[in-house]
């Protein structure tokens, strides 16, 4: 016996070897667990006139609210048990009932699953909810004479369009109308899972499937169910791969810090989210466009120096690129005499030339000098062997300069992502006795005399 709530019922008890002596209180339906309960309004117990001791008892239920009832969640039907409540306090359950109660509303939250139940259930779409066809008001008046039809799901619009080949992007549907139950998802025949949670009756968001090595081009296909309708979008979606044309520049130091430039096509395919590594370091992504990516590589292990390391990109979590070129890393620039031990000097005025030697400076894309972490400078002039920066005055590092005594401060050479730090000791500018005017023989020399002339080398 199958129960629909929120309708009346009788059920019908054949009870064996019954005798006058039985009384009958009322019946109940509650169950296993007794969250909640149902007593019959009205129980008639019609006893047996003849041999076979055989009796009948017709007990009416109205299954409306219930105590409890509201707070159990339940999709199927629940199974109950029958019990008869005598005139003495005892109570006996009906073995083998069979008894179930359902509720068209929570079994389908929405019009096509609701149309999908099994039709004993005798549930319908009306009112905007599913309910059970012969649903009453109160006074005995049908609430919904006749069965709604759904209306049409609609596709509005589809992002992203453009897929990478092995999955993992989450592709949002929105639209109208749709119904979550037993939906299925096609992008260019390659199903698509559902992401409930993130899912609505006007979005869907799913994951889209492993397309293989081929590429495709397809259409959005909605199947709602076994019988439910099925659509198909305007839109085109497909499935491609990235291409990758120029990677610049192949050569990095230990410490990081090479500005990796990618171009190439459809860079910006799926949900945008792209990881970049050399061998089994990450490359931090700084930029990203259809045609171009920007990445700064970070520290390398010793053991990968003057070796050609892979270049891969991670599409949407996925599809993996590699790259034809390698990168080859090497060992961070040498200095010579640039060390917290040295002193480098400048005038207060500045525009002194800081001349630095070392190797490898070639390989550096970024060269900066450091003053005072205030002021940073690009270089003058640079080779493999030599860097030239000019001083900035005590004025631009906002120093005293109004007593006579030399100031020190820290500098810090950038390379990159490898750095190293000196000291610059700032001098009193050199004063210049003024020319006078005299008569002097023609000679190679011109004699100008002052203060602090040489004072920096």
């Amino acid at each position: 016996n199958r129960l629909a709530y929120n309708n009346n019922k009788i059920l019908i008890i054949h009870i064996e070897q019954c005798n006058e002596n039985i009384n009958i209180n009322s019946c109940q339906l509650n169950d296993y667990l007794k969250r909640f309960l149902f007593i019959s309004t009205n129980s008639t117990f019609i006893k047996s006139t003849n041999e076979n001791h055989r009796c009948l008892l017709e007990c009416s239920f109205e299954l409306f609210n219930s105590e409890n009832f509201h707070q159990i969640l339940f999709h199927r039907p629940i199974h109950l048990d029958l019990s008869i409540l005598f005139t003495n306090g005892t109570s006996l359950i009906i073995p083998r009932t069979h008894v179930s109660l359902y509720d068209c509303e929570r079994m389908a939250l929405n019009c096509t699953s609701c149309l999908q139940l099994d039709p004993s259930f005798s549930c319908i779409w009306c009112n905007n909810m599913c309910m059970f066809k012969n649903q009453t008001t109160i006074t005995n008046k049908l609430i919904c004479p006749n069965s709604q039809e759904c209306l049409s799901p609609i596709i509005e619009t589809i992002e992203p369009l453009l897929l990478p080949m092995n999955g993992g992007t989450l592709v949002t549907i929105k639209g109208n109308h749709f119904d979550l139950f037993n939906l299925s998802i096609y992008l260019a025949d390659i199903p698509c899972h559902l992401i409930e949670e993130e899912s609505s009756n006007n979005k869907i968001v799913c994951q889209s499937g492993d397309a293989g090595t081929i590429p495709r081009t397809g259409f959005v296909l909605l199947k709602f169910g076994l019988n439910g309708p099925q659509i198909s979008s305007r839109q085109i979606i497909s499935y491609i791969n990235p291409t990758i044309n120029m990677i610049e520049p192949l050569i990095g130091i230990e410490s990081g810090g090479t500005l990796l430039t990618i171009q190439g096509e459809n860079l910006t395919l799926g949900n945008s989210h792209i990881s970049i590594s050399i061998s089994n370091r990450p490359c931090q992504l700084l930029s990203l466009s259809r045609i171009k990516i920007q990445c700064e590589t970070t520290l390398f292990s010793p053991l990968m120096l003057n070796q050609q390391q892979p270049i891969k990109l991670v599409f949407d979590r996925q599809t993996k690129i590699s790259a034809e070129k390698f990168f080859t890393i090497v060992p961070n620039p040498i200095l010579y005499s640039f060390d917290k031990y040295h002193q480098f000097q400048s005038f207060m005025s500045g525009g002194h030339q800081l001349i630095i030697d070392g190797d490898n400076f070639d390989t550096i894309q970024n060269i900066r000098l450091e003053f005072k972490r205030i002021i940073f400078v690009s270089s003058l002039f640079h080779n493999r062997t030599h860097l030239v920066f000019l001083t900035p005055s005590i004025q631009e590092l906002h120093l005293n300069n109004e007593h006579d005594y030399q100031h020190e401060i820290e500098i810090i050479i950038h390379l990159d992502h490898f750095n190293k730090t000196s000291s610059l000791i700032y001098m009193n500018d050199p004063l210049i006795y003024e020319l006078e005017p005299m008569l002097q023989t023609y000679t190679n020399e011109l004699i100008i005399r002052g203060v602090n002339l040489t004072a920096i080398g």
